[in-house]
């Protein structure tokens, strides 16, 4: 029956029913039998996996969990946006997932969320002999001196730096024994191919860039004073790639920051709102509108990451520019944690609404 035909495809045997005598193998030497189960032979199950993929790829289910409109249907044109992996069948299933996202990265990286269980950069230039006990004591007096007078906070390596006790490369080695990872090199003739894994705010606020991507899987990103932990978990979220982080020469890696910053890099909106539930409804309105072949969603510290593919899939290393577009947030005015101190110095620009 033809019915029957078409129900055992879609179970996974891959054929219509026919009747007849047994087929002939492909295979020279070996035949079907016609008995599926010989008995000097043991039965084995079949796997029902590529069936059941096959029917995936060619109706794919709502990635709403409490979607109500059913399993498949035949009729259905709608193919985009997809959120995350998952395919939105509905304006309202993308809100829902978009909201999803968002209670899972609030309880994420937070205020105080930062990492500070090290050993004080002082401390750990005494112990390399770079700088004595009395030096040491000497510039946390002056340091405190010199912000008493100016108000102005200053960090020590920075007054080391500019009283001529340590050069920018010891600094650089203790600052990478300090976090405990490698040194990165930024040679001037580098190519400037790293402009699209990263928004260009993100990268000069946090003082970051990427250097290179190994394998079309790890990437290599530098940072200029500590490893921000917000950024790189955001940025293995949101691309897909590994990230494996080092400290970088400051003046290296603010040269080379404008030069990959103005090598083409995708398109930034921003975007200000009162609470998560606007927040929501604005980043489901605007995937809703662009229809994405991807998005992916992530918070770096109280910066909401919103990115949409629109001619490629995630997969790609290395998107195009133009290929894809980027969406930071801002819920109310939030006091920004330990590890945000960089972007409460470089506050968003002028709000640009999708």
């Amino acid at each position: 029956m033809e019915w029957l035909g078409r129900r055992g495809f879609l179970a996974g045997e891959g054929q219509t029913e026919v009747h007849g005598p047994p087929a002939r193998s492909p295979f020279p030497g070996k035949q079907h039998s016609g008995n599926r189960n010989p008995g000097n032979q043991k039965s084995v199950k079949q796997p029902r996996s590529s069936g059941t993929a096959r029917l995936g790829a060619m109706f794919p289910r709502c990635g709403n969990d409490r979607c109500g409109r059913g399993p498949v249907r035949l009729w259905r044109s709608r193919r985009v946006p997809v959120f995350e992996g998952r395919w939105a069948c509905s304006a309202e299933c993308l809100r829902a997932m978009v909201e999803a996202a968002i209670g899972r990265e609030r309880h994420g990286d937070g205020p105080g969320a930062e990492w500070t269980h090290r050993i004080p950069l002082g401390l750990m230039l005494r112990e390399q002999g770079r700088i004595s006990e009395e030096q040491l004591r000497q510039a946390s007096q002056s340091r405190q001196s010199a912000v008493d007078a100016d108000g102005e906070a200053m960090g020590l390596e920075e007054w080391l730096l500019n009283s001529g006790l340590l050069t920018e490369a010891a600094l650089t080695r203790a600052i990478s024994a300090q976090w405990n990872c490698p040194v990165f090199s930024l040679p001037e003739n580098r190519t400037v191919e790293m402009a699209s894994p990263i928004p260009p705010f993100l990268l000069e606020a946090l003082g970051a860039l990427p250097v290179s991507v190994s394998g079309g899987k790890l990437l290599y990103l530098a940072f200029s004073e500590r490893i921000d932990r917000s950024l790189t978990y955001a940025v293995e979220h949101v691309t897909g790639l590994q990230v494996a982080a080092g400290i970088a020469r400051e003046s290296e890696l603010r040269r080379e920051q404008v030069r990959v910053l103005s090598a083409g890099a995708p398109r930034t909106r921003f975007l200000e709102v009162e609470d998560l539930r606007a927040l929501a409804g604005a980043m489901a309105a605007w995937i809703e509108e662009e229809r994405p072949v991807e998005a992916r969603l992530a918070r770096v510290h109280e910066i909401w990451w919103l990115r949409i593919w629109r001619k490629e899939a995630r997969g790609a290393a290395l998107p195009a520019g133009e290929a894809v577009e980027d969406l930071l947030a801002t819920v109310g005015r939030q006091e920004l944690g330990a590890g945000g101190r960089e972007l409460q110095e470089n506050p968003i620009p002028p709000i640009s609404k999708p």
